[in-house]
């Protein structure tokens, strides 16, 4: 590929693409698309800029995604939640007074508290265990408290 063929090449592309992935494309570095842009005066709008990270960061979040899925270590500090309604029924059970333990997927209850067969039959679907309070069997299973 000639320059003048690269130059025309990173003009069409600099608008939709950022300068990486304009490096990948025609393969070579970054420094080279950075140089060929500063040279030709290249600018872009601020909505151009603004769906490039956009598109940038749906990519990003669905590796992480399957990087979860997969049960591997995410790369980026990006909270993602895999499974909304397991979140939404134990944030509501939390909240009717059910026994809530972080990381774990069981939810506990007391003997004297007022029961929601509804929702938990709701959470059971979403991946949701139920057991009965008791310290012993809670210790036992994991450090107290989920701490």
């Amino acid at each position: 590929m000639s320059k003048n063929e690269y130059e025309e090449t990173v003009r069409e592309l600099y608008p939709t693409f950022s300068q990486v992935e304009i490096a990948e494309a025609t393969h070579t570095s970054k420094s080279t698309v950075r140089r060929v842009v500063t040279g030709l005066h290249l600018t872009r709008t601020k909505e151009e800029e603004k769906e490039i990270r956009s598109r940038i960061r749906r990519k990003l979040i669905k590796k992480e995604r399957a990087r979860i899925v997969f049960g591997l270590d995410q790369h980026t500090n990006i909270k993602l939640v895999t499974n909304p309604r397991k979140v939404k029924y134990r944030t509501k059970l939390k909240n009717d007074g059910y026994i809530v333990m972080r990381g774990s997927n069981t939810i506990y209850y007391t003997p004297e508290q007022k029961r929601h067969r509804h929702r938990e039959e709701n959470a059971r679907k979403a991946g949701l265990d139920f057991a009965p309070w008791s310290v012993p069997a809670v210790i036992y299973k994991q450090t107290w408290l989920g701490a």
